[in-house]
């Protein structure tokens, strides 16, 4: 409403416009919060992340990853489905162009497929199975 050239804004529509300057404000701290979050993930995953291996031997390249990977992921279940993935980001970096990130990712696919042969997949093993998984299966 207007008098005398200045505009009124009714009390409503004042409780109105805070509340949804309030909730605003929330959010922007909220998104603060979730940034600091991604930056403390992206930390810790660099710092558990692949590393970069040296392929002129790959084969210690292999060891090594095998040594990092049982070491943050001691279980063997689901060992398959992390092979799949694996393999589908090897795809991924082929599509991209990045032939080295593709060789990177070799190595953990190399790394599954040994996993999986001297472990299994604890995820392979059923009631229907005689076989009864090893104790190193029953680690998530």
């Amino acid at each position: 409403m207007q008098i005398d050239g200045v505009t009124y804004v009714p009390w409503d529509h004042f409780k109105i416009q805070m509340e949804l300057a309030n909730k605003y404000r929330d959010v922007i701290a909220e998104m603060e919060q979730l940034r600091e979050r991604v930056n403390e993930l992206e930390t810790n995953a660099a710092k558990l992340g692949m590393e970069k291996y040296d392929l002129t031997d790959p084969f210690a390249a292999i060891r090594a990853e095998i040594a990092r990977a049982r070491t943050l992921h001691p279980g063997n279940r689901h060992l398959f489905l992390a092979l799949v993935e694996e393999v589908g980001e090897i795809a991924e970096a082929v599509q991209r162009g990045d032939i080295e990130h593709a060789r990177q990712e070799a190595i953990q696919v190399a790394c599954l497929a040994v996993r999986l042969i001297d472990e299994k997949d604890a995820s392979w093993f059923s009631a229907k199975n005689d076989e009864k998984p090893p104790e190193s299966a029953l680690k998530t």
